[in-house]
């Protein structure tokens, strides 16, 4: 459970980086 979570928010914060590249 806790990986979930922790994958989840690897992901909004890897596509938050990408959007402030953009």
């Amino acid at each position: 459970m806790f990986i979930m979570v922790l994958t989840f928010f690897f992901i909004l914060l890897f596509m938050h980086n990408e959007s402030i590249q953009q």
